[in-house]
């Protein structure tokens, strides 16, 4: 995602690739403090009683398989004897 979140800030974008009437009608994300991370967010719009809402769900964001990137050593584990 190309938009950073501030902590305990998020946004919502319409979903242009909605197919299907269970698919939600925004997606996005947000930056919690409280759980150290950041969080998808899906939100679809209903109607209730009182007029519109939206219904909101949160899940752990979602990383591709083999896109976490690859640790690299901290400055302290490097062997400063060099053989030459």
């Amino acid at each position: 995602m190309a938009f950073k979140n501030d902590p305990g800030h998020g946004a919502l974008f319409r979903n242009q690739y909605k197919e299907k009437e269970n698919q939600p009608d925004h997606t996005g994300g947000a930056c919690c403090p409280l759980c150290d991370g950041d969080l998808d967010l899906s939100a679809w719009v209903k109607d209730g009683r009182n007029g519109k809402f939206f219904s909101i769900a949160l899940k752990e964001k979602y990383v591709k398989p083999g896109s976490e990137p690859v640790p690299q050593p901290s400055p302290e584990e490097f062997d400063d004897d060099i053989p030459f």
